[in-house]
């Protein structure tokens, strides 16, 4: 059940990746609204994964956290909340494809 319900979230991924590049060839917001119901259904397994199968729950890799890193997070947490998909959605939604746009990463917090 574990590596099943990774491969659906895979396959998810690849539909979700489809319906936004529709929606950005076409501009059509069917296609963004499409690929949100796409994330959501995903969303939904990834917490099921996580209830499930977290080993190390103490190590709060799915969660932010203060600690003394540039990063304020678990590694995994930009898997467990989707934010590269979502991302993807307001990048098209909002015809801003820069780099830095919703990156999870601050600058500030990197260089000092």
């Amino acid at each position: 059940p574990e590596i099943k319900t990774m491969l659906t979230i895979t396959y998810l991924r690849l539909e979700h990746a489809l319906m936004v590049r529709k929606g950005m060839l076409s501009n059509m917001k069917s296609n963004i609204q499409k690929a949100k119901r796409i994330r959501k259904k995903a969303e939904h397994l990834m917490e099921e994964f996580i209830t499930n199968y977290e080993r190390y729950p103490k190590a709060k890799i799915f969660e932010t956290q203060s600690n003394l890193t540039s990063y304020q997070w678990g590694y995994g947490y930009t898997a467990k909340n989707l934010h590269h998909w979502r991302r993807e959605e307001q990048k098209v939604k909002r015809e801003n494809f820069s780099a830095f746009y919703m990156s999870v990463f601050d600058p500030l917090d990197i260089l000092f």
